[in-house]
């Protein structure tokens, strides 16, 4: 139903042994790393609220006639380019003690 949306996330972990059996891992994910490579790439589109609701009215003029549907003419696109997180690219620092 939506347009075709791909995320990309990568990982890079380190270990830095503290003592014998236990270590500290330092890691970094960025996520929707296309969005981080080109500013078109990674951007999701989500349905607009006036084409979740189309058509706006329906009209039966009398039984057994054919129905007149009513859509908004105003509407130029089906969908919109959602600028929120999901659509940026981003970055995660992680540590975690290992034993």
């Amino acid at each position: 139903l939506s347009p075709w949306y791909s995320k990309w996330d990568a990982s890079i972990f380190q270990d830095f042994v503290v003592a014998k059996g236990h270590s500290i891992q330092l890691s970094f994910t960025m996520l929707n790393v296309g969005n981080f490579i080109s500013s078109d790439w990674g951007i999701r589109q989500v349905a607009s609220i006036t084409s979740l609701v189309q058509p706006l009215g329906v009209f039966v003029p009398g039984p057994g006639v054919v129905p007149i549907y009513s859509f908004d003419t105003a509407q130029k696109s089906t969908f919109y380019t959602d600028n929120g997180l999901l659509s940026r690219w981003q970055g995660q620092v992680g540590l975690r003690y290992r034993f």
